[in-house]
């Protein structure tokens, strides 16, 4: 993994673009052959190690407590989306 060379670079991936980014690709998988399924996965789990690299950024010098409403909020996000999931599901 690449993240200790990243140092002060411009990372940014807002939480907007990655919920509605796993809601296209869980509707895309639901509608993939289960062949490539696989690939869907690996694709993804190439965003997560980016959107893992921003969050970190974002978080690294506040505290506990901070942090904690910040994952509160991340969810309250995927939760405005969800219809953006439904209508491509």
């Amino acid at each position: 993994m690449q993240l200790n060379y990243l140092g002060n670079s411009n990372v940014d991936f807002p939480s907007e673009i990655w919920a509605k980014t796993v809601y296209s690709f869980i509707a895309e998988f639901h509608k993939t052959p289960t062949f490539f399924r696989e690939r869907l996965i690996d694709a993804l789990r190439v965003l997560w190690i980016g959107r893992v690299a921003a969050f970190l950024k974002e978080t690294w010098e506040i505290s506990r407590e901070e942090c904690e409403e910040k994952i509160i909020g991340e969810a309250r996000i995927f939760e405005k989306l969800k219809p953006c999931l439904i209508e491509k599901y």
